[in-house]
């Protein structure tokens, strides 16, 4: 995985400050030009939920119904490794989305403050 996409995707989670859906990720990406946008983003997004760096939430577009924490590992990981869960969805539809957890944004800051952006055991 590389450093700079990593530290990206972070940082348009804890900057955001809010739910960010899996496929804006996906977006986010494809912005940057990263080859295999989809494979990267989950691969990305398996990583920091491992390092306790994010929380995956469900919810019904549109609709301002609650956000739902998932919070069984397995569910969390079958969520994050479908590549259904990271395509656009219409009004009233089950979506997936991700936000920070305090590890997470106490890590991105120590990471933004050292201007290296070296991510520790991260190749």
């Amino acid at each position: 995985m590389n450093k700079k996409t990593i530290l990206t995707i972070l940082s348009g989670i804890v900057e955001d400050g809010d739910y960010i859906s899996l496929w804006e990720i996906v977006w986010e990406l494809n912005s940057i030009n990263v080859p295999n946008s989809l494979k990267v983003a989950k691969e990305i997004l398996l990583f920091l939920y491992e390092q306790g760096y994010i929380r995956l939430f469900s919810s019904n577009w549109g609709c301002g119904t609650e956000m739902k924490e998932i919070c069984d590992k397995s569910e969390i990981l079958n969520i994050l490794r479908d590549d259904k869960n990271y395509e656009p969805v219409g009004v009233n539809s089950k979506y997936f989305c991700v936000t920070e957890t305090e590890r997470g944004r106490a890590y991105y800051v120590k990471q933004d403050q050292n201007s290296k952006n070296s991510l520790d055991g991260i190749k």
